[in-house]
């Protein structure tokens, strides 16, 4: 399998998610987008990786996109609209990898693509088609 495939314009916060307001410190970021904050860089929002721990710990799911030093709004947990029905329901969700095919930094994957080496930071499951409602847990645990 692969990522989610995101339509960026469709991305929206659901009814009674928490939003939260930061800062990107990357170019090309985009809605959708798993995101941790860089301690080393003043908290600025980048790509979260799970081949690395400390990008694997999730702040969130982007609203919006932009490029380094730019505003930007993230869900920090609730309900997560994709707009379209790439999920599978009662699937659940973690950050992405980028060394497996098909996956990327920022990416949302099915466990289903969880491989060896990967750092497990959960994201949260489909409650239906569109949506997903978003609980992020941390493990700090690699696959073996």
């Amino acid at each position: 399998m692969a990522d989610v495939v995101i339509t960026t314009a469709d991305i929206q916060a659901g009814t009674g998610a928490r939003t939260v307001q930061g800062v990107l410190g990357a170019d090309s970021l985009t809605a959708g987008m798993a995101v941790y904050k860089d301690s080393a860089d003043s908290n600025k929002l980048k790509k979260c990786d799970a081949d690395d721990s400390a990008k694997a710990n999730i702040a969130g799911i982007l609203l919006n996109g932009g490029d380094t030093d730019q505003p930007c709004t993230y869900l920090s947990e609730g309900n997560l609209d994709f707009g379209t029905g790439t999920l599978t329901w009662g699937q659940r969700y973690f950050v992405a990898g980028n060394t497996d095919a098909g996956n990327n930094a920022g990416g949302i994957e099915p466990s289903t693509d969880l491989s060896s080496g990967e750092y497990v930071s959960f994201i949260g499951i489909a409650t239906s088609t569109s949506n997903l409602l978003v609980q992020p847990l941390v493990s700090g645990v690699a696959l073996a």
